[in-house]
């Protein structure tokens, strides 16, 4: 009995693993031209554990192409900005340079969340004054997610 339990027990295992690998789900390369999907923001005021307001921008049109040359483009409502980007030491996070930092990104490095052959998700947080709707200038931090699908 505890022999046939055994072989049931591995072939569960074994199946399980047939049924929630698939090919979207390996790494993949992060080069490529990536098309923005949504963004998404929660501000939490300073010294609050708990976000006061979220935002989903679903319309969220940018066009991010990441070269293996370490070059980069944004195109943005009719503007392009050329940049240059690099992964840090462990390969966990994008870290955006040139222009691009400068001129459409305010942070050092942007966390990579998700990458697949087709879905990137990015992440970073801003801390500073906030321009908040119907509410004015607030102090605190906004946690950024930004979902890209991979076009080439």
């Amino acid at each position: 009995m505890k022999l046939k339990l055994f072989y049931l027990a591995g072939a569960l295992l074994v199946a399980s693993c047939f049924l929630s690998c698939s090919d979207d789900e390996d790494p993949a390369p992060i080069e490529g031209v990536w098309q923005g999907e949504s963004l998404k923001g929660k501000f939490y005021p300073k010294g609050s554990p708990v976000a006061v307001y979220e935002q989903t921008e679903d319309d969220f049109d940018i066009l991010l192409e990441l070269r293996a040359d370490g070059t980069a483009t944004v195109e943005t409502d009719g503007d392009v900005i050329n940049g240059t980007w690099e992964y840090s030491a462990d390969k966990k996070q994008i870290i955006p340079g040139g222009d691009m930092k400068l001129e459409f990104f305010d942070t050092d490095a942007f966390n990579i969340v998700t990458l697949t052959k087709t879905t990137m998700v990015l992440s970073f947080v801003y801390e500073g004054m906030v321009d908040l709707p119907d509410a004015g200038e607030i102090e605190g931090k906004v946690e950024f997610t930004l979902t890209f699908t991979r076009v080439e």
